[in-house]
């Protein structure tokens, strides 16, 4: 035969202990109350010092468990029928168990396959017209008419001149004729 252990938990309380210690408490407050004369606010302190006390006292004597220990040796295992769908039925077929074993069922596993399809996107390409090309001209000196000097083209400070300013030729003689300035940095290179 099996044998079982089993706890049980005693939850008894000794009350009738915890109430006459109570009232010992109530009766110490009072009489330490009448023997010092005290006033409505220290006799409320007193109360409730002696109140957690109590409290504190009571968790650590009486809050433990007790814990019993007892063997069982009889007892008897109910067995259930198991009940399982077979496939292609609609009822359920309740079987009887002689092996307490755990019968697995296989059933047919349906699988959806998706097929991704490539889809022919048609890609509209614009053209753009053929734009007709601009005819700037490129001038060899520019000059400004604020400071009356003249650069080359590819000096850094042609660059810095103002549009309203800016006159641009392709003679060096024309800036001399109207006594603009060399400028001293883009002349001096070779």
């Amino acid at each position: 035969m099996k044998t079982i252990n089993e706890k049980v938990i005693n939850q008894r309380k000794p009350v009738l202990l915890i109430l006459i210690l109570g009232l010992m408490v109530i009766d110490l407050a009072v009489l330490i109350s009448l023997v010092g004369k005290f006033n409505l606010i220290q006799n409320l302190i007193m109360g409730w010092i002696f109140s957690m006390v109590y409290a504190i006292l009571m968790f650590l004597f009486f809050g433990g468990q007790m814990v019993l220990e007892r063997n069982v040796e009889n007892f008897s295992e109910v067995e259930k029928p198991i009940m399982h769908v077979i496939p292609g039925k609609k009822e359920l077929e309740i079987f009887p168990v002689d092996n307490p074993t755990i019968k697995v069922v296989e059933k047919p596993v349906e699988k959806r396959t998706y097929i991704e399809v490539p889809v022919v996107r048609e890609k509209i390409v614009y053209r753009k017209k053929p734009q007709k090309k601009l005819n700037i001209p490129k001038y060899n000196f520019v000059g400004s008419s604020e400071s009356k000097t003249y650069h080359k083209r590819n000096c850094r400070f042609s660059k810095l001149i103002k549009r309203k300013y800016k006159i641009s030729n392709n003679s060096e003689s024309f800036f001399k004729k109207k006594k603009f300035k060399k400028c001293k940095i883009c002349f001096k290179r070779k």
